[in-house]
């Protein structure tokens, strides 16, 4: 197995590292991720179920520490993937809306002046 590492500076100035999908954060907590092929997804947003912890010295209990870790390693990448889902699900309401409108109108089109609202005793839609 190939051992990747890499190393970045926090905005608090400590020391991160992931070595063979083992996070560590200056003696401070280690963590997985539950199952290795979670490293590999594009799409995910971590959460507090997805983080199987190794050590926690931090001093909080384990589920204030998955926040930390979540907030420490997963923070940019979880609001861009949010910011992005976001995005297409307007758009996908916007697309939707244009096509619910199109169908209303045809169907107006269609009745050429018969009432649109069925009320009680009144004929289904495009009903003669």
């Amino acid at each position: 197995m190939t051992t990747r590492e890499f190393y970045f500076e926090s905005k608090w100035d400590q020391m991160y590292k992931c070595l063979d999908g083992i996070y560590h954060c200056k003696g401070e907590y280690s963590f997985k991720l539950i199952d290795p092929k979670y490293q590999k997804y594009a799409s995910l947003i971590i959460t507090p179920w997805y983080i199987d912890i190794i050590e926690n010295n931090t001093g909080y209990d384990d589920e204030e520490a998955k926040e930390l870790m979540i907030q420490d390693w997963f923070e940019d990448e979880n609001e861009r993937l949010r910011e992005r889902a976001n995005k297409l699900a307007r758009e996908r309401r916007a697309k939707n809306r244009e096509a619910t409108m199109q169908l209303i109108a045809d169907k107006a089109k269609e009745l050429k002046g018969r009432p649109l609202i069925v009320q009680p005793g009144m004929p289904e839609w495009g009903a003669k």
